[in-house]
């Protein structure tokens, strides 16, 4: 027994040994591993700082290489000066990192360099700059200004440019709006080069515009007289909203159907197996209307109407409370007077072309809509047009100046048009307001006359001027006529005030109207101060359509409900820390 406990013993103390030795085999053989690997660092570190000289020494190589190929090489060098501002080599290993490494720099100086660019050629106008300014909200309460320029160039090219769009201070008040665009105009350097600033219709607007004016108005063109425009796209919004808040359930059975409707895939689906049972067309399908956007009732009854008979079966088999035929007469109703509006606002919302010309005929057209007598005979709508025009009053009784020099500008329209206007409108003060009306033709057009005198020269030359400076150089040689025609130009340059001379305001006033989509619509060129007077009031535009085409690009992180704006998309989509320059 004693024996097998001795030989078990050492059988125990030879694996002992055994591990013993294979640990400090294990142990030699980590440290020669960790050897090894130093070395191989070493000598990767060495091959990455030599390559970009290496490749830099080889003068033939970038001309025989493939293209793929040499971007490998202008990769490595990439990668080197990444690694080098860098501590470690970890930084490497995450795309998100290389790429803030690599593309943020350049888009930053991309950026510089494009509103520096922009800087110059708006600098080197001969025109003004307009700008439209407009207030957004995150889904966070955080508050935005986007501001965008519009300019037209020397050939006659209407441009737009976001030059900012930045996070204004809480509370969202008349300062915070005020400081945003005075940081914009003094960033842009547009103090005395900016003409108008068009904003919603809102007191906040109101007031930092107010205390805008006050506060740079003597740097500014005219003082900035008239620098400031009301959206008339917005006017229209407040006062057909205030016509449906009249009528709040005039369309509340359509409605709740296509509520139903669109609340779910499974009846969708259902819905669209109506319509193509009944052998309906339609492109847009069913849109359900916001509370704040009349226009957006207007497109849903527009489509609503054309799946009338959808709309019924699909309420009568899903046991639905089925619109009855009152309904949807008060449905046509109501889309056709909205259907007016729609095409104003259209009108006023094109952004590829001026429309402040067109301001008094939407005008007048919104007026004759609304004081039509159909309306008498349908109670619905009476309401409607009479809460509509309350506003009208309110808002379009006196319109801006600016709107009704910008008609005069038009050669299809002239003066002639804004006293039509003001005949049909208020025929008893018509003749005063035309006077007035002069009175700030006259006056814009002084200042005009003298730029384009220092750019160009005299703005209009008599015909005694004219012979003056034909005989001075050769007055030794007239002979009859024309000695006595000199003889009365220089007799007549002695006696101004026997002169009377016609202004290019005055010519273009008496001149004839063109008819409008002819080609005599384009010799505006004839009249010089016409030219440079319509780049200004040419870029007073309306603000609706910015909304739209200033975020279209934004996607999905838009919301089509206009309620707000997530951070994260605005950041994501380079808003947020500093100006777009597009």
């Amino acid at each position: 027994m004693r024996a097998t406990l001795e030989a078990a013993a050492a059988a125990i103390h030879a694996a002992r040994e055994a591990t013993c030795t294979a640990i400090c085999a294990t142990r030699e053989a980590i440290c020669t591993t960790h050897e090894a690997a130093a070395a191989i660092r070493t000598t990767h570190a060495t091959a990455i700082a030599i390559r970009p000289a290496a490749v830099a020494a080889i003068p033939q190589a970038p001309s025989l290489l493939h293209p793929s190929a040499r971007s490998v090489g202008k990769r490595a060098g990439r990668l080197s000066a990444a690694k080098s501002t860098s501590k470690s080599g970890i930084a490497l290993m995450n795309p998100c990192l290389r790429e803030s490494l690599y593309c943020h720099p350049n888009k930053a100086i991309t950026n510089q360099k494009e509103k520096l660019q922009l800087h110059q050629k708006i600098t080197k106008l001969k025109s003004h700059v307009g700008l439209i300014a407009d207030l957004w909200s995150s889904n966070q309460n955080l508050g935005y200004l986007g501001v965008t320029a519009h300019y037209i160039d020397e050939e006659f090219e209407l441009h737009k440019k976001i030059i900012a769009f930045k996070q204004i201070s809480f509370p969202h008040n008349s300062f915070a709006v005020q400081d945003g665009i005075t940081a914009c105009l003094t960033e842009w350097d547009l103090v005395d080069r900016v003409f108008t600033v068009t904003l919603d219709n809102a007191s906040v607007n109101n007031r930092a515009i107010r205390d805008l004016r006050a506060a740079l108005g003597a740097q500014m063109f005219f003082k900035g007289e008239h620098i400031h425009v009301r959206c008339a796209a917005h006017v229209l919004n407040i006062m057909v909203q205030a016509g449906l808040q009249v009528i709040p359930n005039a369309v509340g059975r359509v409605r709740d159907i296509i509520k139903v409707v669109t609340s779910t895939p499974s009846r969708m689906q259902t819905f669209n197996s109506i319509v193509q049972a009944l052998g309906l067309k339609g492109k847009s399908g069913l849109i359900l209307d916001v509370p704040h956007r009349w226009n957006a009732t207007y497109d849903m009854l527009n489509e609503a109407l054309k799946y009338k008979a959808a709309l019924n079966r699909f309420a009568a088999e899903q046991y639905q409370d089925v619109p009855s035929e009152l309904d949807w007469q008060k449905a046509e109703s109501l889309h056709e007077f909205l259907e007016q509006f729609s095409e104003a606002t259209k009108a006023f919302s094109a952004d590829r072309h001026p429309t402040a010309h067109l301001f008094l005929k939407m005008l007048m057209a919104v007026q004759d809509v609304l004081l039509d007598e159909t309306w008498n005979t349908n109670e619905l709508l009476n309401e409607l047009a009479e809460a509509m025009y309350t506003k009208f009053q309110k808002y379009w009784a006196a319109p801006s100046m600016v709107l009704l020099i910008a008609a005069v500008l038009d050669p299809s329209m002239k003066a002639d048009f804004v006293r039509f206007f003001y005949l049909t409108v208020e025929n008893a003060e018509a003749e005063a307001k035309m006077r007035e009306l002069r009175q700030y033709l006259k006056k814009y057009y002084l200042e005009y006359e003298r730029v384009v005198r220092n750019n160009t020269g005299p703005i209009f030359v008599t015909y005694e001027e004219e012979v003056l400076s034909q005989g001075e150089s050769s007055s030794s040689g007239l002979r009859g006529k024309r000695r006595v025609e000199l003889a009365f130009a220089q007799f007549a340059s002695h006696n101004s005030s026997t002169r009377s001379e016609r202004s290019e305001l005055d010519i273009y006033l008496n001149d004839p109207r063109v008819v409008a989509g002819t080609s005599a619509m384009h010799c505006t060129s004839a009249w010089e101060w016409i030219v440079t007077l319509y780049k200004d009031w040419a870029l007073i535009l309306y603000k609706d359509w910015a909304r739209g085409s200033r975020y279209e690009w934004i996607g999905a992180g838009y919301n089509l409900k206009r309620t707000g704006l997530d951070r994260t998309i605005l950041h994501k989509k380079g808003f947020g820390s500093g100006s777009i320059y597009c």
